[in-house]
């Protein structure tokens, strides 16, 4: 969620255009095929291939997240979720059985599937359940180095976001952190992530590279890495005390009238 925020805040229409629609019962869906150039941007959960419906030339960008972290933390959102893609599974499944037992395809190296991508689908590579291979594995890092202009990762955000800022020669890169779940979680046994982990080997290994290349290229870009990053975080809680308060009141306001006001904002 403050990745979307902080992307269609450069890229996407201007609050007073959104609002307007809003007014007007425009609920902002539009199909992959009615994106223009004057878009500039889209997002959404799509897997590498869904270019080939949209305008050249083209670019992708996405977040990686430790694949433990990211197992737990979908399964948290599904089951609090009626909407999420998963409820219907998270809601009538303890979270052992989730990352352990449950043969989705996402759960099983999903952030490869999803960035090695797919012929005939753009939700996620649907090689069958375990039998994602090292192939798979070279075909994401293939068209992360030849389609991709940065690939973040969720525990060096700041890093990510500020790299992002320099290539794209933003002035600021100052964000609202959005969508930041406070309530209790549910933590998986012992037994259960070590199965996950063993269901996951082409993600671990993604990750750490990709964690690798975010600190190889922040060191490049900035010579004071501790004093950027210290510096950038000061002035981001600064942004986050003033412009916060201001966002939520607008984010609940929209949501009610939207009619979700249970949603994360």
């Amino acid at each position: 969620m403050t990745i979307q925020r902080i992307l269609r805040r450069r890229y996407g229409p201007s609050l007073p255009s959104r609002l307007w629609k809003k007014i007007l019962g425009d609920d902002g869906e539009k199909s992959l095929e009615d994106y223009t150039h004057a878009d500039r941007w889209m997002q959404g959960h799509h897997c590498f291939g869904v270019h080939r419906v949209l305008p050249k030339p083209f670019a992708y960008f996405t977040m990686l997240r430790e694949p433990i972290s990211r197992l737990v933390s979908l399964y948290n959102f599904s089951k609090r979720n009626p909407t999420a893609y998963y409820h219907g599974h998270a809601s009538r499944m303890t979270i052992d059985e989730f990352i352990a037992e449950c043969e989705l395809h996402e759960l099983n190296n999903g952030q490869v599937r999803f960035i090695a991508g797919s012929d005939d689908n753009f939700f996620i590579n649907r090689t069958p359940f375990g039998e994602c291979e090292e192939e798979l594995l070279q075909r994401a890092v293939q068209n992360i180095e030849n389609h991709f202009f940065h690939v973040g990762v969720l525990d060096r955000f700041d890093k990510s976001i500020l790299t992002i800022g320099k290539k794209l020669n933003w002035s600021t890169s100052l964000y609202l952190r959005r969508n930041v779940g406070k309530e209790e979680k549910e933590v998986p046994s012992e037994k259960a992530v070590d199965k996950a982990r063993s269901l996951n080997q082409l993600d671990m290994r993604l990750y750490k590279n990709q964690k690798e290349r975010v600190e190889k290229e922040f060191s490049e870009m900035f010579s004071d890495e501790e004093g950027t990053i210290k510096k950038f975080r000061t002035k981001n809680k600064i942004y986050n005390g003033v412009f916060g308060p201001v966002y939520d009141v607008y984010a609940r306001a929209k949501a009610v009238v939207s009619g979700n006001a249970d949603q994360p904002r």
